[in-house]
């Protein structure tokens, strides 16, 4: 059966909103490269962990003839909200590679904010506005802990079995960065224009949830009602229900002290650790 004829060569583990999207695309156009369904999830979530292995390797289309097969889940990298996660991956693909995405984690941290207003996901509660989502949303924080989610996986594996790529990089010079990418993973060292087009700020120009709408998500009569009503309907009233992103969400100084003071240990950390300067990522504007 094909369920057992192939397994993953190589996982692209996060972080959440530091590229991962425009990475899947890139390699989902390699001629060499067989990519799973985007988010999958498996090793991270308990439900779709116990929908089993053949389960996951369904989410591979076709992966014949690939010298690479590989999937984007950013959550493997939060190994505080999913500590199962690596003893999983070391159970089923011991022999993988692993390609981690990082960016200024200031920059991270609102994208991410911003990403959950427009969509909740499967949050239970509303988002709260900025400045009392960085103090309250564990994850906003811990996410960009990146010395800390990586050594997670250095433990077990070899930093030669592990990429990681600044999203910064990646902006400045795309052929460059995809080049080194495709190297890590054994294939042809071939980037196309397409493919080599910049990543952008997807979240900005879209609609967020109002407060009114943020509260009223999460009540039962809304979910009642939600999934009668298609998207087509509700789109005109965005304007009356929702928030146009048009800049990026400002900070208090206070709440980006102590988000400084939370990250700026583990930055230089992981900076000095990936031949990165100190002050790369400048923490005050």
């Amino acid at each position: 059966m094909m369920a057992a004829s192939f397994q993953p060569t190589f996982l692209v583990i996060g972080a959440a909103k530091c590229g991962s999207g425009y990475i899947h695309e890139v390699l989902c156009r390699h001629p060499e490269i067989a990519m799973g369904q985007r988010e999958i999830h498996f090793f991270s979530s308990d439900k779709r962990y116990k929908k089993g292995w053949d389960w996951y390797l369904r989410q591979f289309p076709d992966v014949r003839g690939k010298k690479a097969i590989g999937e984007v889940s950013h959550s493997l990298s939060d190994v505080k909200a999913y500590p199962e996660a690596v003893p999983r991956i070391l159970k089923h693909v011991p022999d993988a590679r692993f390609i981690y995405l990082v960016r200024h984690p200031l920059e991270r941290i609102e994208s991410t904010w911003m990403q959950l207003r427009v969509n909740p996901g499967e949050r239970d509660r509303p988002v709260p506005p900025f400045n009392r989502a960085v103090r309250e949303v564990r994850s906003l924080v811990s996410a960009s802990l990146y010395w800390f989610q990586i050594s997670a996986y250095r433990r077990h594996f070899p930093d030669d079995r592990i990429l990681v790529l600044f999203l910064e990089d990646i902006k400045a010079d795309p052929g460059a960065a995809l080049r080194r990418c495709f190297r890590f993973l054994g294939v042809a060292e071939t980037v196309d224009s397409a493919a080599a087009a910049k990543p952008v700020n997807a979240a900005v120009g879209k609609y967020r949830d109002g407060d009114f709408l943020a509260r009223a998500r999460f009540s039962l009569p809304f979910r009642l009602l939600r999934p009668c009503v298609p998207d087509f309907f509700c789109r005109p009233f965005y304007p009356l229900i929702k928030e146009k992103i048009t800049a990026r969400p400002a900070w208090d100084p206070e709440v980006r002290r102590w988000a400084i003071e939370q990250l700026r240990e583990d930055m230089r950390q992981f900076l000095a650790h990936y031949d990165k300067p100190a002050d790369f990522w400048p923490l005050i504007p």
